[in-house]
């Protein structure tokens, strides 16, 4: 029984070291082939990143010729619509001495058929030639004038102006209408309106804008005669077409802001005046339209504009006389005595100058009760007596 436990002992010992040995040999066995796959994954890897490299050049190569081909097809279309015009191009010059050729051949044998019809229309050519020249030069004239003018308004003409513009006028009025320029008929308008023919200057000045759309004097003048004729509102029409053309222009503001004053919208007259006065901070009058809107809607006066003209135009004689006018209008509506206050104005000698617009103080003088009323009125009266 020992004998065979001892022999079954060698027998379990000896299975065991085999099973031990097999089972060392399959790792081994297991552990090269996992080895040899990593490698070929490896390799595989490898080679995948070369085929993508490989694709890669094959598509940028597929780009390049795709660039190719386009740039190609431009040249060619270049070159296709190169002959095209070419041809066309010939084609048009071959016409134009075809019709050259021909037309030569057509006015040899009209010449020679009918002589008079060439010589009339050569005649009529050379009318409107001169005709030309002559409005060129007469247009030249004009505009030396307008020069003279140009910071002038119809209020500070001159007497010499005024008979320049009416020398002009009687050159325009010998022309026939369809021959006159714009010009022409802005000096006509402007004969007329000094000679108070207010409709005949509304007509003249209309006819010159036609002509000339960007006028801007002739829209100034035009404005002037509506509001001289009574009628504000195209007046004011007419100044608000001046900014269209010229945003800058202080005159619009201004005739904008004596406009409002005539319709009694104060507040807008006023915005006007010192609008028109950043534009030209030095312009004279401008100041005094204020303070002829303090005197009628306030009776007393803006102590900054009384300091401007004090500190700034008391050698300017026509605007200071202007503002003293008004003082003493504003001390006669305070009570003093009108013939006190003539008599201070006389003995001082101030000059008003011919062309002050009494219009505005007039119908102001005439809203007061009496005895205001008469004593402004003789007030004014011997105010444009002494100008």
């Amino acid at each position: 029984m020992r004998t065979i436990l001892i022999n079954l002992k060698w027998i379990c010992a000896l299975t065991l070291t085999m099973y031990c040995s097999s089972a060392f040999t399959n790792d081994k066995e297991i552990s090269s082939e996992i080895n040899t796959l990593k490698n070929n994954v490896e390799i595989n890897s490898r080679n995948i990143n070369s085929s993508e490299n490989k694709l890669q050049q094959l598509n940028n190569e597929i780009i390049s010729l795709k660039t190719e081909i386009k740039l190609f097809e431009k040249r060619q279309n270049d070159q296709i619509n190169y002959y095209e015009t070419t041809i066309y191009s010939l084609k048009w010059i071959a016409s134009l001495i075809a019709m050259l050729i021909s037309g030569t051949f057509a006015g040899i044998i009209w010449f020679f058929s009918r002589p008079g019809d060439l010589l009339k229309r050569i005649s009529l050519a050379k009318n409107k030639v001169e005709l030309l020249i002559k409005n060129l030069d007469k247009q030249h004239q004009h505009q030396k004038v307008l020069f003279l003018f140009k910071d002038k308004g119809s209020y500070n003409y001159s007497n010499e102006d005024w008979q320049l513009i009416k020398d002009f006028a009687k050159k325009s009025r010998s022309e026939k209408p369809k021959e006159r320029n714009s010009y022409d008929w802005y000096f006509i308008g402007l004969d007329h309106y000094k000679n108070k023919n207010f409709k005949e200057a509304i007509d003249s000045f209309e006819n010159a804008i036609i002509l000339n759309k960007k006028f801007e004097r002739a829209f100034k003048d035009l404005g002037n005669s509506y509001f001289a004729d009574g009628n504000i509102d195209k007046a004011i029409e007419n100044y608000k077409e001046i900014l269209k053309l010229n945003p800058n222009s202080n005159m619009a503001y201004n005739n904008l802001g004596v406009a409002y004053t005539k319709k009694q919208e104060y507040e807008k007259a006023l915005c006007h005046y010192k609008r028109s006065l950043k534009i030209e901070p030095n312009e004279g009058f401008i100041y005094i339209n204020i303070l002829e809107l303090d005197l009628i809607s306030k009776g007393d006066f803006d102590p900054e504009i009384v300091e401007k003209i004090n500190s700034q135009f008391r050698d300017n004689k026509q605007v200071y006389a202007t503002y003293k006018m008004f003082e003493l209008l504003s001390r006669i509506v305070k009570g003093d005595d009108v013939d006190l206050i003539l008599s201070d104005w006389e003995k001082k000698h101030y000059v008003l100058g011919g062309n002050k617009d009494y219009q505005a103080l007039e119908e102001w003088a005439n809203s007061k009760e009496e005895p205001l009323k008469s004593q402004i009125i003789k007030a004014l009266d011997s105010f444009k007596k002494m100008e």
